[in-house]
């Protein structure tokens, strides 16, 4: 699966990376809301991971952008925030999932469960098209 990861703390960014990359998941890094709306228009990723408060453009910047793109509207969208940042989700239908920061293993178990599902239905799905 290709993940783009998206926020503003390095640190954050190159722990989810690593998770990622250990899993077996493909993933592209970028600092801040306008690089990643620029980063959507060439690299289309499977999952978009982001971080709700990102610099330039923010959450809502990036999820204007997708929504009036067509090959981007069917992305899936994680957002990880701090504790006490809990945006309401009824905002934004795309974002299957929240991420708490600092992270909590059960979240990221979860987050590559439901990647290894998806990956196994895009299979089955090319498979029954063959």
């Amino acid at each position: 699966m290709r993940i783009m990861i998206a926020g503003a703390d390095k640190d954050t960014l190159t722990s989810l990376g690593a998770y990622f990359l250990d899993r077996g998941h493909a993933s592209a890094i970028i600092r801040n809301g306008l690089e990643c709306m620029d980063g959507l228009r060439g690299f289309v990723p499977d999952l978009l991971v982001m971080e709700f408060n990102m610099l330039w453009g923010g959450c809502d910047g990036v999820m204007a952008t997708m929504n009036d793109d067509s090959r981007l509207t069917e992305i899936p969208v994680v957002l990880f925030t701090e504790t006490y940042k809990q945006p309401t989700l009824e905002e934004y239908p795309r974002i299957i999932a929240r991420l708490t920061h600092p992270f909590q293993s059960h979240e990221l178990t979860r987050l590559d469960e439901f990647l290894n599902e998806m990956e196994s239905s895009r299979t089955v799905a090319s498979f029954a098209t063959s």
